[in-house]
C-alpha cells in the first residue's frame, strides 16, 4: 500500500516510510488493503505538509498489528471518542475533502476480522493501529 501512495505523498511533500516484518493476518486481502489505504490516506490528508507518515507492520505479544502514524496536529482530546462514528468530522478538518466514513469503515473491517482498532494521540500527531488475533 505504501508503494501505491508514494506519488501522492511526494506531491504533498510528505515522507512516507514503511517498516515491516513478515506477518500473517487471516482475512480478506481486499478489505484489509482498503482499511490500510484509508488509514494512509487520512494520515496524508491530516498530517502536515513537509511532514512524515510512518506505516509499520509487525507483531505485539504475538498479535499481528498494522500501524499508521502521522506527525500533524492530531485529534483534539474531546473528539477522540467520536471519530469512529459514521459521518463524524473534526471541526478543524471540515474544509478538507471527505465524508466522515473512513475510520468507521476501518473499524468495521477490523472487527470483521476479529480485531480491534486502537487510536491514540501522539505528540505530535495521531496513530491508528489495527490489532488482529494471533494467526
Amino acid at each position: 500500500m505504501t508503494e501505491l501512495y508514494e506519488a501522492a505523498a511526494e506531491e504533498q511533500g510528505v515522507l512516507l516510510r514503511f517498516a515491516g516484518r513478515p506477518t500473517t493476518i487471516r482475512g480478506d486481502r481486499d478489505l484489509l488493503a482498503s482499511a490500510l489505504a484509508s488509514l494512509i490516506d487520512n494520515a496524508l490528508k491530516y498530517g502536515r505538509s513537509g511532514g512524515r507518515v510512518d506505516v509499520d507492520v509487525g507483531t505485539v505479544d504475538g498479535a499481528p498489528v498494522l500501524t499508521v502514524r502521522d506527525y500533524g496536529s492530531g485529534v483534539p482530546v474531546e473528539d477522540m471518542d467520536k471519530i469512529t462514528r459514521r459521518f463524524y468530522r473534526v471541526d478543524q478538518s471540515r474544509h478538507l475533502p471527505g465524508n466522515g466514513l473512513g475510520l468507521s469503515i476501518v473499524t468495521a473491517i477490523t472487527q470483521l476480522h476479529e480485531g480491534t482498532l486502537a487510536l491514540r494521540r501522539a505528540d505530535p500527531g495521531f496513530e491508528a493501529s489495527m490489532v488482529f488475533p494471533h494467526a
